[in-house]
């Protein structure tokens, strides 16, 4: 009896490390990255930090000359990524929460994607990466 509770201990831990090695992500997005949207947006910096699947972020950009800044928090699963925006400074009549769906690229040097205002507002985002 003691060597089928032992076997059925170590297949339950197998599956378990098994799954949850399985949720990690090979890529590491921690570090800077320059959005490169258009000639509108001037130092337009994203900073990422990961923490296995879990995507914190924080960006600043200038549009036209106005600063906006906002923080995001998310998931990274194989290499799409993830996560909810809110802006704590604005540009006069900008969304101040939305999303950002993003694709790294195979030479993992680029994030491309959506930003999606939630109030009708969409477009193209594009982040390329400095450090």
């Amino acid at each position: 009896m003691l060597k089928k509770s032992t076997f059925l201990l170590f297949l339950l831990f197998s599956i378990l490390s098994y799954s949850q090695k399985k949720n990690e992500t090979s890529s590491n997005l921690s570090g800077l990255w320059s959005g490169t949207n258009n000639e509108n947006f001037k130092n337009n910096q994203l900073i990422i930090a990961q923490d296995n699947s879990k995507i914190v972020m924080t960006h600043y950009l200038e549009f036209k000359g106005i600063s906006m800044t906002e923080y995001g928090i998310g998931t990274i699963k194989g290499d799409n990524v993830e996560y909810d925006v809110i802006v704590t400074k604005a540009i006069p009549g900008w969304a101040l929460k939305g999303k950002h769906i993003l694709k790294l690229n195979k030479a993992k040097d680029s994030l491309i994607g959506i930003y999606d205002a939630g109030n009708g507002n969409t477009g193209k985002i594009v982040f390329t990466r400095l450090k």
